[in-house]
């Protein structure tokens, strides 16, 4: 039995998406912004005036980078359309996927997920290899429909999803598809391809 329901994503909500989705390359500028704050420091304590404004300057450039890390989400949020903010209607069968908006209507077979992570605010559906991501939010599910939604995750994944950050991967290969996989279109008369 299908599993319906709808759900407008707000500006908190998106944050929270782009915040876990980033979180790799937001680790990595830390990183980056670390070594360089480092280098800076080490740099500036010399004697020579050049060491001294070339050390100071890498460690100007190595906070900012620190500090990326944690306004990232909030620039990604002010880049989003106006469209992902729509609401939308999410319906999960034994098929896929499906959500609809006033902008377009998508749908994804089971064959693209590789693998499916639990956030506390959305399930998060990962394309084989880490690509790509699709998120189904779960403030607007019932105890019920979370529940069932796990199973039919169990069911066509391979494993019910994993806790944020965990590995939910399929037992077994992804399975070779012929028909179209994912498709999105905009209008109203578009239909879901049957696999």
């Amino acid at each position: 039995m299908p599993i319906e329901f709808a759900h407008a994503r707000d500006r908190r909500y998106a944050r929270q998406i782009l915040a876990v989705t980033s979180r790799h390359n937001r680790i990595l500028m830390v990183g980056v912004g670390l070594l360089l704050t480092l280098a800076g420091l080490a740099a500036s304590s010399g004697e020579p005036g050049w060491r001294t404004i070339c050390g100071t300057a890498a460690m100007a450039i190595g906070i900012c980078w620190m500090i990326k890390f944690f306004i990232m989400p909030w620039q990604l949020v002010r880049r989003l359309p106006a469209s992902w903010f729509q609401p939308r209607h999410y319906r999960v069968a034994a098929d896929g996927v499906e959500w609809s908006s006033p902008a377009a209507r998508t749908w994804i077979g089971w064959a693209v997920v590789g693998r499916v992570t639990t956030e506390p605010f959305a399930y998060l559906l990962w394309q084989p290899g880490g690509l790509g991501m699709w998120d189904i939010p779960r403030a607007a599910l019932t105890p019920e429909q979370d529940r069932d939604l796990a199973a039919l995750f169990a069911a066509h994944v391979g494993r019910a999803p994993a806790e944020a950050g965990g590995d939910a991967r399929p037992h077994t290969a992804t399975p070779e598809v012929e028909a179209p996989l994912s498709t999105t279109t905009t209008g109203p008369k578009m239909r879901r391809p049957t696999p």
